[in-house]
């Protein structure tokens, strides 16, 4: 997760509840955790939600998600969909892979 160092506490404070390992550097915003084994997709909705409530963003890193494992902002989204489309007319790099297909 990415958040404002005060929203990083309390984001730690959250997932350490909901049974996560965490590791925080406050000074940057960084959260870097593991999701416990038995983990569903509520546990991953709940702990995006919290960062987007402190004004940061939750990434998935792995490849075993049914969900969506980035954290976009729709607005941002676009911008960023208009800047690929235009350095990668012929979608050659990574498609399908940075952006949600739906």
């Amino acid at each position: 997760a990415s958040l404002t160092p005060s929203g990083a506490v309390r984001f730690c404070e959250i997932a350490t509840e909901r049974g996560c390992a965490v590791q925080c550097q406050t000074r940057f915003g960084i959260v870097r955790g593991l999701l416990p084994s038995d983990r569903n997709d509520n546990l991953t909705q709940e702990l995006r939600d919290a960062a987007r409530k402190k004004g940061g963003s939750f990434v998935l890193i792995g490849d075993n998600h049914s969900i969506d494992p980035f954290d976009y902002d729709p607005l941002m989204l676009t911008y960023m969909r208009k800047i690929k489309a235009k350095l990668d007319p012929d979608n050659i790099l990574s498609p399908g892979k940075l952006f949600p297909t739906n």
